[in-house]
């Protein structure tokens, strides 16, 4: 019997350097798929394995995902964003990656978009 997470973290906050120039004005997460940006394509995916919850970190080019999650279907996923604009929460809980994962995955903030 397969189990479904429940909640579910996705890494939308790198730069895309890989996929410039087309990332230049667009963050690689809102890069279209068959005309569906691939945010929205995860978020469907997410629900279609029964995952209630996401967080989703944020850095390049923020407040257009801000804005596509604002008007966007978010598939019945409940959607909450990590703004890392500002390194100071993950610099102030350095002692390693997972762990900072651990805290932000553990309770997810309150933070909705």
């Amino acid at each position: 019997m397969m189990v479904s997470p429940r909640k579910a973290f996705l890494l939308a906050a790198g730069h895309g350097r890989q996929l410039r120039p087309l990332t230049d004005a667009i963050p690689k997460c809102l890069l279209p798929i068959a005309g569906v940006p691939m945010l929205q394509i995860w978020l469907s995916q997410c629900r279609r394995f029964g995952t209630e919850e996401v967080l989703i970190n944020l850095h390049s080019h923020a407040d257009q995902v801000r804005e596509f999650l604002e008007r966007s279907d978010k598939s019945g996923v409940r959607v909450q964003v990590s703004d890392e604009r500002s390194c100071s929460e993950a610099q102030q809980f350095e002692p390693t990656v997972s762990e900072f994962l651990a805290r932000k995955l553990s309770g997810f903030s309150t933070r909705t978009c």
